[in-house]
């Protein structure tokens, strides 16, 4: 199966291309082999309609250039970029494995302490990336593979400057939507910013709650429809989904998912340190304090609404209270005449 934006030649700017990996709306991925170091390696071809938007290319080639310094074990390492016969191409390191979203349709959701393991590689990988300025935009299950030779989780296309919101509802033939809307930051869906190391938290937090749920935190009939709910539609706690897991767990999800930027974890390197204390058996510092904070907040907001109802003692009828104490005393007067009677014989 070749893709549309394949090369007529088999050779491209010093790479072999071998056999089509997948498909998307950014291009097509292929199996190559590069010439000068023997290797093999995953090609990215832009799709010809990205190719030509300049200032698309012009961020394409400078973030691809920045991932190439990248060095982290969970990160794919991008390896080249350049042009050749028209195409625009972005050559990485080639992992084989599955990727998290194969396994989620496979198994359907993973252990917590499993989902905690994948969390923590993914966020050291963003630490690495985003001490050296780069974001990824993109974090998402199809985005994130599981290294079979190395038995790691590897984070990809760091590097690949990402489209805007309009342009990244990928579809399949079948109409279902399958890309980004599941994952992304309410601040871009509003456009109100670009992207930073907070949004990336944000979508990371997304994929965490579908690894532990089963399921996206936000579903919709049509992309426009999930972006609207991340936006103004309250996040269901991960717990109510799934209710085996410990409170630390759903507290760490919940801040990466604040709707606030200011209300997130601030860097992945927190991010790291709560589901460090997590997977250890203690609770998170930093998402403790905010749940804290939050409950308080709302106990300031709606007090009645958050204390237990009252429980009132019904008394009974004015009318009742008298006949009893006429049906008292009349007993009363009974036994007192009962003992005379006994005393007198």
């Amino acid at each position: 199966m070749l893709g549309e934006d394949r090369p007529a030649s088999r050779v491209l700017g010093g790479f072999e291309v071998l056999d089509l990996i997948g498909q998307g709306g950014m291009g097509s991925v292929y199996l190559a082999r590069q010439i000068s170091m023997d290797r093999t390696v995953a090609l990215k071809i832009l799709s010809p309609q990205l190719a030509k938007d300049q200032k698309y290319l012009e961020r394409f080639f400078r973030e691809a250039r920045m991932s190439a310094v990248l060095n982290n074990v969970h990160i794919v390492q991008g390896i080249d970029v350049g042009e050749a016969e028209g195409f625009y191409y972005f050559a990485m390191e080639y992992v084989e494995g599955p990727t998290l979203a194969e396994i989620l349709q496979e198994r359907g959701r993973l252990s917590e302490q499993d989902a905690l393991r994948v969390l923590l590689q993914v966020a050291t990988a963003l630490e690495h990336a985003h001490d050296r300025g780069l974001v990824h935009r993109d974090i998402k299950p199809g985005n994130i593979i599981f290294s079979t030779k190395d038995k790691v989780v590897k984070l990809a296309d760091l590097g690949l400057a990402k489209r805007s919101v309009e342009q990244t509802a990928d579809l399949t033939h079948h109409g279902h939507l399958v890309g980004t809307p599941y994952y992304m930051a309410p601040e871009l869906v509003r456009g109100e910013a670009e992207a930073d190391v907070r949004t990336d938290l944000y979508s990371l937090g997304a994929t965490a709650y579908h690894m532990v749920t089963g399921k996206p935190p936000f579903e919709g009939n049509t992309p426009a429809e999930i972006l609207v709910k991340h936006i103004s539609e309250p996040l269901i706690p991960p717990d109510q989904v799934n209710l085996l897991l410990s409170p630390g767990a759903c507290e760490v999800i919940e801040k990466m998912m604040a709707k606030d930027p200011k209300d997130r974890y601030q860097s992945a390197r927190d991010v790291v340190g709560d589901v460090r204390r997590v997977l250890a058996g203690r609770s998170p510092v930093l998402a403790s304090s905010s749940r804290e904070t939050e409950v308080l907040e709302r106990l300031e907001e709606e007090p009645r609404a958050m204390l237990p109802p009252r429980v009132w003692t019904r008394r009974p009828p004015r009318d009742s209270r008298l006949i009893w104490g006429v049906v008292v005393g009349v007993a009363v007067v009974i036994l007192v005449l009962i003992a005379l009677l006994v005393v007198s014989h």
